[in-house]
């Protein structure tokens, strides 16, 4: 059983278990800048429709911006179920709900940054 322990920790302080926790880094680094990006699209899109209903003193019934907003929610909306936008309140939730998971991201990638950082400080360690 020791054997094997000590066979995972060889492996776990090799280049190409490193290259792979790289490769993970990455990947989620990948995936956390593709949504933080979507999100301001989306973001910025609904200040656009709703400055331009504004300007053109659209009322929010209007077929152009429940469509408009129906892609939003399609764009944010995290869970399968559709979701109307019957106030303010429910497009705030959309965005906290997307926050929360770009937060979640983000502690996910410097947990795994870290434990790479301390891998290759062993490795550099055990070279003495």
């Amino acid at each position: 059983m020791s054997d094997n322990i000590i066979q995972i920790k060889n492996w776990m302080r090799s280049p190409a278990a490193l290259r792979g926790i790289d490769r993970q880094i990455q990947d989620l680094a990948d995936k956390l800048e593709e949504l933080m990006d979507s999100k301001e699209q989306s973001v910025s899109d609904l200040e656009d429709l709703l400055q331009w209903a504004i300007d053109t003193k659209v009322p929010m019934q209007d077929s152009r911006i429940q469509s408009s907003l129906e892609q939003f929610v399609d764009d944010v909306c995290l869970d399968d179920e559709p979701v109307k936008i019957a106030s303010f309140h429910t497009i705030s939730t959309l965005i906290e709900d997307l926050d929360e998971v770009i937060i979640e991201n983000i502690v996910d990638l410097t947990k795994k940054r870290l434990e790479a950082l301390r891998l290759k400080w062993q490795l550099i360690n055990d070279l003495k």
